[in-house]
C-alpha cells in the first residue's frame, strides 16, 4: 500500500527528481504528467502518462494519493483539470501539495494559479500551499537557486510527513508558517 505521488507539470517533476525521488527509497509510487518527461531517453506522450495514472488509481484503492504541482505554469495548468478529475472519480483519499507563484509574477500567472487551486479543492481532502514568497523572505533575490533547493526540501519533508501521518509534527516550529493549509 505505497502512497502514489502524481507530479503535474515541469516544476513538480523537477521537485520530485531533485529532492523527493532521491530520498524516497522506494516508499512511493511516482506518476509524472508532463510534456517534458523523458523515459529511457524518449519523450513519453502525455496521453500514455494519463493512461498510466488511470491504471495506478484503479490498482490499490486504499493507498493515499498526493498531487504535487507548481501552480501558475502553462504545462501543469493544462493537465491539472484532467488529473484532478481522475482523482476525484477514483474516490481515494488525496492530498494536494502545491506552490503559489511569487508576488512579482504576472497577474495572468497568479489568476491561473487561483483557478487551478479550485480544481485541487474539488479533488483533495487536504491542500497545502507553499508560498514561493517565503523563498525571497528567507534568501532575498540573490540566492534564488539556494532558495529553491531549500523549498524543495521543505515540500519533500511535508510529503513524507503526510505519508507517515506526522503532518502535525512537521508543521510545528520552523515549518509552522511555511504552508497554508485547508
Amino acid at each position: 500500500m505505497k502512497p502514489t505521488i502524481i507530479c503535474i507539470g515541469s516544476g513538480a517533476c523537477q521537485i520530485a527528481q531533485r529532492s523527493l525521488f532521491q530520498q524516497a527509497d522506494g516508499q512511493f509510487s511516482f506518476v509524472y504528467v508532463d510534456e517534458d518527461k523523458n523515459v529511457d531517453g524518449e519523450k513519453e506522450r502525455v496521453a500514455s502518462q494519463l493512461e498510466k495514472l488511470a491504471k495506478e488509481l484503479s490498482s490499490d484503492k486504499d493507498a493515499t494519493i498526493m498531487l504535487l504541482a507548481t501552480l501558475g505554469g502553462i504545462t501543469g495548468s493544462k493537465y491539472i483539470p484532467q488529473v484532478t478529475s481522475l482523482v476525484k472519480e477514483c474516490g481515494r483519499k488525496s492530498y494536494g501539495v502545491v506552490t503559489a507563484p511569487f508576488e512579482w509574477e504576472s497577474e495572468k500567472r497568479i489568476n491561473l494559479a487561483l483557478d487551478m487551486l479550485d480544481k485541487f479543492v474539488e479533488a483533495c481532502c487536504n491542500i497545502f500551499v507553499f508560498m514561493n514568497e517565503r523563498i525571497t523572505e528567507r534568501f532575498g533575490r540573490m540566492a534564488i537557486a539556494e532558495g529553491f533547493a531549500w523549498a524543495d526540501e521543505k515540500i519533500s519533508g511535508l510529503i513524507k510527513a503526510i505519508a507517515t501521518s506526522t503532518t502535525d509534527d512537521f508543521l510545528k516550529g520552523e515549518n509552522e508558517d511555511l504552508f497554508l493549509h485547508k
